[in-house]
């Protein structure tokens, strides 16, 4: 059986919006915003990819984790809220961002509590080793190949899946006789 489980109408528009969202993306960090502004910008595109797959189509954790944090880096640096540390926007976003998935989850929308965790995480790790221990953390570049490759690999999925327009997942392979059904022995 088909890994994949996401309908490929769900794959075509994470994956062009991942694409757009990485030329956007690379066109405003290399353009009028600094690169302070990538977490915000990043998180935008992951909930416009999330919009695009809708309800079910998942990336609203990553987006929403994304965005949160962005909105706390930008607090103290951007907005002039010097009564907000670095340390208190990070842990204000994502804690609104989490809140904001719970809300969504409770509205039937694809928010997965490890998603909200990991993406949090990830970032958090991301952030501790960006600029001395990994100068790429720091460049606009592996971003936006990051955000490009994610959206090709949806769309490779969706045109190389073998599933239906509807996204059931195309059966292959032999069946396997049903347990509550009597089968004849072969001889």
């Amino acid at each position: 059986m088909s890994r994949d489980s996401l309908p490929r109408k769900v794959r075509i528009g994470r994956g062009g919006a991942l694409l757009a969202g990485a030329a956007v993306y690379a066109l405003l960090i290399y353009g009028p915003l600094e690169f302070i502004w990538t977490p915000f910008v990043l998180g935008l595109v992951y909930l416009g990819a999330a919009a695009a797959g809708g309800r079910r189509g998942g990336l609203w954790a990553t987006g929403l984790v994304l965005t949160g944090w962005g909105i706390g880096v930008l607090l103290p640096t951007k907005f002039g809220v010097k009564e907000v540390s670095a340390a208190d926007g990070y842990l204000i976003g994502v804690g609104a961002a989490a809140l904001a998935g719970g809300l969504l989850a409770r509205r039937g929308f694809s928010v997965d509590l490890i998603g909200v965790g990991a993406t949090a995480f990830l970032a958090g790790f991301a952030h501790l080793f960006a600029g001395d221990q990994i100068q790429a953390l720091v460049e606009p570049w592996p971003y936006v190949a990051l955000l490009a490759v994610t959206g090709a690999v949806n769309l490779a999925l969706a045109f190389t899946a073998r599933s239906s327009a509807a996204g059931v997942p195309a059966r292959t392979g032999p069946r396997m006789p049903s347990a509550t059904r009597e089968t004849s022995p072969t001889t």
